[in-house]
């Protein structure tokens, strides 16, 4: 528009039009927030708009980067082009863009499918780049009135004669001068100026264009090519300074790779070729004026290496096929042991290398009942070389070699020497060296070097006859020495009039020391840091060193020194310090070097004390003082008496302090009593405290604290001697115990679940007050594998590193039982119109119930139910099943019952008929009879029969089988058959009773059906 805005209309798939979506308008809409718009361009799909300020914006499809923005996406609203300013003009093609510089170069990119964008190649640009051209053009523009006349003129560097002149009269105020084309390559290398001069015949305005002209070709500073079987790779790069923006390019064999960029080096790869096949390769160099250097190599692919496969042996040869995908020219090498195969098949002792065009080959000349190797490998044009296949075997197996024995090693600081034993008809040696195994060859010995001091190593060595290995060896296990030890440190020495004592500080990892005396080693044990020379001549001097030993050898000598014995007495002892008890007093003072023993004076009696620095003097009276004094002795003499020391016994014994327990924020201490106390004093911490028993409790202490304490008695006669300080930690602070507890059961299962305690490292689990268990940092504890409905009790307790806390409170939880089964044991009675029902108590049961005649009732946990029937004499159906946590249980058996009377005559017969009525499978029954025997008797347990029949089992004749039978109860089955498809109806049996008194007497009948 001429306010500078855009309307947009039409097809809108790709967001073109630019309103910020891809629906189609069929009206003019504004975009809105753009001003400053100089020229709009459109391509099929594409929009761009050039605005005032030389910016270029886009929008719509960038499948082909006809956008400009350095992508394939597409774009629906106006979105800038960074990578452009000082743009003069645009032009779209159809999915590709121009621009026209301000400085008369041009742009362009988007598809280049048909070269539309001029580059000289066939790939697609995704963002701006410049076109070469030898050619240029040069457009200037001009300022002025509309339809005045200006003149135009071109001068070239520092030329005084126009190029060309134009002469234009102004169409509007800004017109464009476009002047003829120039040939760059006609000019000199270097830096050129274009010179214009515009006038309007009354103002001249002259203004300068500087540019460059580099004639020379483009250098090639490295161009190289690598092969494998299968591609061709060649990389290569140029250091002029002009080049083309898309400088290089590649054609190996029917590959082109185009002009392409590349970073400090290109390359370009060809794959999918030929092995052993020679391509030819060119590399292109251009410069920004369009010329190429170009360069030829030819490159061979590397040959696959071959293998051998065995295709028949008879006693003199062996046939041979060669598998690979070489061509048929690739050449061969075969070898068979020392020998090679000639391209007739026979051997030679000299390396020939032959061509098998059918990949195939016949060796002739073999021994019979020999053993041969074969090997082949191949060789590219180039004559470089395959790695040999593995060996094919032909002939009787070889057997393999014996295990080598005597493997040894010889070990300094950093490396070892194994040896070992030869193996009759090896031909090579395997070692394996911390699991890697390295080939030796026929060699006896192996030097496993630049190993670090004081490491392990483990080795086992093989034999091998012909490339078949025999077994390893036992393992052996072999460690570097330590490194020799460092020199002693602080060597000094101490005399005496008669001994010297020499002594260094500890060096590290050393066996022990050895010191040089007088010019004799002596040998020290393994932790020592001294060594006493005795009976020497006093005034007598000594030289001495010393240096320690380890497995890795000796260490250095010390710096030799010397020594004189003394030849004076010993000094005064010093420090001379006491403690007392009730009967007893220690002594102590500074030990004096050149002493060999000391004596006491204590209160005008001299003690001889040995060469100990200290003493303890006992059986001495409570509350008594004494006076003590010490001299040193030596081979010269006596030294002086020290000065008087006076020590006073305590009147008490001092007590014997003992820890009772340790909490984390108690301690009990207790102590024997001591005869005379009537009090004591417990120190705390240098705290005091008046205790009257011979125990206390410390609470309110700090956890894992330190506290020291000591004691002693207090009577009307004096104190005790505080007892030895005792020092005792309390324990670290307990964690709590865990809370939020909840269990969850299974059937053979119970799940814990708590709290995480704080400060914890761990949780303890006790089962069934039996077992602690470690559950680690788990919050959740499972116990599996439970019997169902079994009773279990759990308790849980956090720990540290250094406590156990408190238990929680006992969890007491039930597995879930399985869905019961059957209820078991039942049992009817009845008496008249009542029906009594039992049966075996199930403890996971939460209730019963019973079915009656169809009718489910309810039992609650009761095991037993009274029925009233409607009818004397009517028959009832009973079962029983369980309900618990897991579910409903199986039914009973079905239970038919029913009670008649029979009315009795003393002595007379009377019969019971047993009917059925529609019955499928007699074997699922058991038919039951009571009857009052006092009142009536049996004479015959089946009238079917004619025979009386008064015993168990079957009776001859019937399908009835008497399982029970006792006075007053008759149990029966029958195994009547009954084909499939069809029922039975009828008596089952009749059983035959006589009176034995006149009256109604009660005959009960159950039908117990099994599953």
């Amino acid at each position: 528009m001429e306010n500078g805005m855009v309307k947009a209309w039409g097809f809108n798939m790709y967001g073109q039009l630019g309103l910020g979506d891809t629906t189609n308008r069929n009206i003019p809409t504004t975009l809105t927030g753009l001003t400053g718009v100089k020229q709009l361009a459109a391509g099929s799909k594409h929009t761009l708009l050039l605005m005032e300020d030389g910016a270029v914006k886009t929008w719509g499809l960038g499948s082909d980067g006809q956008l400009g923005l350095g992508n394939t996406t597409y774009r629906n609203i106006p979105t800038d082009v960074t990578s452009l300013s000082g743009v003069k003009q645009i032009v779209a093609g159809d999915s590709h863009t121009l621009a026209l510089m301000e400085d008369g170069t041009v742009k362009a990119w988007g598809s280049n499918s048909s070269g539309q964008l001029g580059i000289n190649q066939s790939s697609s640009m995704y963002s701006p780049v410049h076109l070469t051209m030898n050619h240029q053009y040069t457009i200037l523009a001009v300022s002025g009135s509309p339809g005045s006349t200006v003149s135009a003129k071109l001068y070239l560097d520092a030329g005084t004669e126009p190029i060309e002149t134009k002469n234009i009269q102004l169409s509007q105020e800004s017109s464009y001068i476009k002047f003829e084309s120039m040939d760059q390559t006609a000019l000199s290398q270097g830096t050129h100026k274009f010179v214009f001069e515009v006038t309007d015949g009354i103002q001249l305005v002259r203004t300068e264009v500087p540019f460059e002209v580099t004639n020379a070709m483009p250098s090639v500073d490295t161009f190289d090519v690598s092969t494998d079987t299968q591609s061709v790779t060649a990389s290569g790069s140029s250091s002029s300074s002009t080049l083309d923006p898309l400088p290089y390019r590649f054609i190996i064999g029917q590959s082109d790779s185009g002009w392409k960029t590349g970073t400090p080096i290109a390359t370009h790869s060809a794959s999918g070729l030929q092995p052993d096949t020679k391509y030819p390769v060119e590399f292109q160099v251009k410069n920004a004026n369009g010329q190429i250097t170009k360069q030829f190599k030819d490159a061979v692919t590397l040959a696959v290496p071959p293998a051998l496969a065995s295709a028949g042996v008879t006693p003199t040869t062996a046939t041979f096929t060669v598998t690979d995908t070489n061509p048929s020219d690739t050449s061969y090498q075969i070898t068979v042991g020392n020998k090679y195969v000639s391209t007739d098949g026979t051997l030679t002792g000299q390396p020939v290398w032959i061509v098998l065009p059918d990949k195939g080959i016949t060796i002739k000349g073999l021994q019979s009942g020999q053993n041969y190797k074969f090997q082949i490998k191949a060789r590219n044009k180039e004559g470089i070389e395959t790695a040999i296949s593995p060996v094919v075997q032909a002939g009787p197996p070889i057997k393999p070699p014996a295990a080598p024995t005597g493997l040894k090693a010889v070990a300094s600081t950093n490396q070892l020497e194994l040896s070992w034993k030869p193996v009759l008809d090896a031909t090579s040696y395997q070692l394996e060296v911390d699991g890697a195994v390295v080939q030796v060859g026929i060699q006896l010995a192996y030097t496993h070097n630049s190993l670090s001091p004081n490491t392990s190593h483990l080795y086992r060595i093989r034999a091998l006859k012909d490339g078949v290995p025999g077994e390893w060896s036992e393992p052996l296990t072999a460690k570097t020495l330590i490194p020799a030890p460092a020199v002693p440190a602080s060597v000094m020495a101490n005399a005496t009039a008669k001994s010297v004592t020499v002594q260094w500080s500890s060096v590290g990892n050393t066996l022990h020391y050895e010191v040089e005396w007088d010019g004799q080693v002596y040998r020290t044990d393994r932790n020592a840091s001294s060594y006493t020379f005795r009976d020497l001549l006093p005034g007598s001097q000594h030289s001495y060193r010393v240096r320690a030993i380890n497995p890795g050898g000796a260490g250095p000598w010390s710096l030799l020194r010397t020594i004189v014995t003394l030849t004076t007495p010993p000094v005064v002892p010093t420090g001379l310090t006491g403690m007392a008890t009730d009967t007893s007093v220690q002594l102590n003072w500074q030990k004096v070097d050149d002493a060999t023993y000391y004596e006491i004076l204590a209160n005008g009696v001299v003690f001889h004390n040995g060469s100990a620095h200290f003493a303890s003097l006992g059986g001495l009276q409570p509350n008594t003082s004494y006076q003590y004094s010490i001299r040193s002795w030596n081979e010269i003499g006596a030294s002086g008496w020290s000065s008087p020391l006076t020590l006073t016994t305590y009147a008490l014994a001092t007590p014997k302090l003992m820890k009772e327990n340790t909490e984390d924020t108690s301690l009990s201490l207790k102590w024997v009593p001591v005869q005379g106390a009537t009090s004591y004093e417990l120190e705390r911490n240098g705290v005091s405290q008046q205790v009257s028993g011979t125990s206390v409790l410390q609470e309110g202490l700090q956890p894992e604290t330190p506290y020291t304490y000591r004691i002693r008695a207090h009577g009307p006669g004096g104190s005790s001697a505080w007892s030895a300080e005792m020092k005792l930690s309390t324990l670290p602070a307990k964690p709590v115990a865990p809370s939020g507890i909840y269990a969850v059961a299974g059937k053979d299962y119970i799940t814990l679940n708590w709290e995480s305690v704080g400060g914890s490292i761990g949780y303890q689990v006790e089962i069934d007050g039996k077992v602690v268990m470690d559950n680690f940092h788990a919050t959740t504890y499972s116990d599996e594998m439970l019997d169902p409905f079994s009773a279990h009790t759990y308790r849980i307790r956090a720990v540290t590193d250094a406590v156990q806390g408190d238990w929680t409170e006992v969890v007491a939880m039930r597995t879930l039982p399985e869905v019961p089964s059957a209820p078991s044991g039942i049992t009817l009675t009845s008496s008249g119109n009542l029906v009594y029902v039992s049966w075996a108590e199930e403890p996971s049961a939460i209730r019963y119930e019973l079915e009656i005649n169809g009718v489910v009732k309810d039992a609650d946990l009761q095991t037993n139910y009274t029925h009233r029937r409607v009818t004397a004499g009517s028959e009832n159906r009973y079962r029983v099943r369980t309900i618990n946590e897991a579910g409903v249980g199986a039914w009973s058996n079905l239970i038919v019952n029913n009670t008649i009377t029979a009315k009795l005559n003393k002595g007379k017969l009377v019969d019971l008929n047993l009917t059925a009525s529609d019955v499928t499978d007699f074997s699922k029954y058991t038919l039951t009879v009571n009857y009052d025997h006092n009142a009536m008797k049996v004479t015959d347990l089946s009238a079917l029969t004619g025979q009386p029949e008064l015993t168990t089992g079957r009776i001859e004749g019937t399908d009835i089988t008497i399982t029970h039978f006792t006075p007053g109860r008759i149990i029966f089955v029958t195994d009547k058959p009954i084909e499939s498809g069809q029922s039975w109806t009828g008596i089952i049996n009749s059983i035959q009773f006589q009176g034995l008194a006149a009256g109604g007497s009660s005959i009960t009948y159950t039908v117990v059906q099994q599953s």
